[in-house]
């Protein structure tokens, strides 16, 4: 294909996964004025997946507006801008030139169909499966084309969130997730949960205490599993281990000890993480390159941004999903959905997902549970509780 016409919208998923298909030597991108800063995050994105393409944006001149609000004005534009430089691009030999029309307002994919006499006219209709439907108009009117399907056109998660963001940074993982022992220590805690819980409950309130010195001790007042603190020192690699079990005191290094940071941080939630991310990829058969954690969002006009667990892309959508082990220290049900829906709102049309720990969910009463399910529903949040790797399969469509 010599050139490829999009129409920049507020949604340009479809137009990216077209081109990634077609890979066209020419792409233009029609803009007007409201549409500049999605067109030159597809424009990025475009340039880094199509290398060899040369891209354009089209939009208004210094003396001939496009704000795509009226009728006449887009025609004028179309007229001044568009026809004479499409002319020119086949001045000397008559290239095939193809519009995409699923992007932009009725009105400008109306003209722009009527403006040249386009070899193809695609369009692709929203929803789980991506048909690219294609037709032409002659003189005899509208003859279809066979659709292509486009499902194996692959898109990663940080291009499909790149289209809404200027910054997709993944943060570097827990060097924790490395070690051999992680995962099984990690497993052992949702198998042994009430066991684990005299630990957890013990380390929580060290940690609240927020002192300055590297080590804090706390009386336990019930019997403790020793090989349960044997195997949270297990994955620690700092020479010194973390917990010490002595008289019935047990020893942790405080909130404020910067040597166990990555390791309290692994204990208090990202070991339930690591593990849902390992059932995602071995037991689902997730590719790893459609999973992105522990991401940091942001546009220039807001560069500290918001973060997010996991962005998952799979049956041609974006999935933004949280992973709580537990609630964070002063925050509420409430705030956990706030947090996920207000960034997901930033992020097109994607799929929400908020995972939680059995332990998590035992601390509410089912009456404060159902209310909080019936608000993620009311949010179009998908809420699962996740205790084993079956539980993930509603996430998926299918039944647990």
């Amino acid at each position: 294909m010599d050139l490829y016409v999009l129409i920049v919208s507020d949604h340009n998923l479809a137009e990216l996964r077209a081109c990634l298909y077609y890979k066209p030597r020419h792409i233009w991108l029609v803009a007007s004025n409201k549409m500049q800063q999605v067109a030159q995050r597809l424009f990025n994105v475009l340039k880094t997946q199509c290398t060899d393409a040369q891209i354009e944006i089209l939009q208004a001149l210094a003396h001939v507006p496009f704000e795509g609000n009226t009728l006449q004005e887009t025609d004028a534009w179309l007229r001044q801008v568009f026809v004479p430089k499409i002319e020119l691009f086949n001045a000397h030999v008559k290239r095939p030139c193809v519009l995409n029309m699923t992007g932009g307002t009725k009105k400008l994919s109306y003209l722009l169909t009527r403006a040249y006499g386009w070899q193809e006219i695609h369009y692709q209709p929203f929803g789980n499966k991506v048909p690219l439907e294609r037709f032409c108009l002659s003189a005899q009117g509208l003859d279809i084309l066979p659709y292509i399907d486009l499902a194996n056109v692959t898109i990663s998660p940080k291009d499909n969130a790149l289209l809404y963001m200027d910054f997709v940074r993944p943060h570097t993982p827990n060097p924790i997730r490395k070690h051999t022992n992680s995962l099984a220590v990690a497993l052992s805690r949702l198998e042994h949960a009430p066991e684990w819980k005299k630990i957890t409950d013990l380390l929580e309130e060290g940690w609240q205490q927020n002192s300055t010195a590297k080590f804090v001790s706390i009386v336990c007042s019930q019997a403790i599993n020793t090989e349960f603190v044997c195997l949270l020192n297990s994955v620690n690699s700092h020479q010194h281990p973390p917990l010490n079990l002595d008289n019935n005191v047990l020893t942790m290094p405080s909130v404020n000890h910067k040597s166990f940071q990555k390791w309290r941080k692994w204990v208090s939630g990202d070991w339930y993480e690591q593990l849902i991310e390992h059932w995602l990829i071995h037991d689902y058969q997730i590719n790893p390159k459609d999973i992105l954690t522990n991401v940091q969002l942001s546009n220039t006009t807001d560069p500290q941004g918001q973060e997010s667990d996991t962005l998952l892309q799979y049956n041609n959508k974006l999935y933004v999903i949280e992973i709580k082990a537990d609630i964070p220290q002063f925050k509420t049900l409430g705030e956990m959905e706030s947090q996920l829906t207000s960034l997901s709102g930033q992020l097109g049309k994607v799929e929400n997902v908020l995972i939680v720990s059995p332990m998590l969910k035992a601390k509410y009463s089912n009456e404060q549970w159902l209310g909080f399910e019936l608000r993620c529903k009311g949010k179009n949040v998908k809420l699962l509780t996740v205790g084993t790797k079956e539980d993930l399969k509603p996430l998926f469509g299918k039944a647990s």
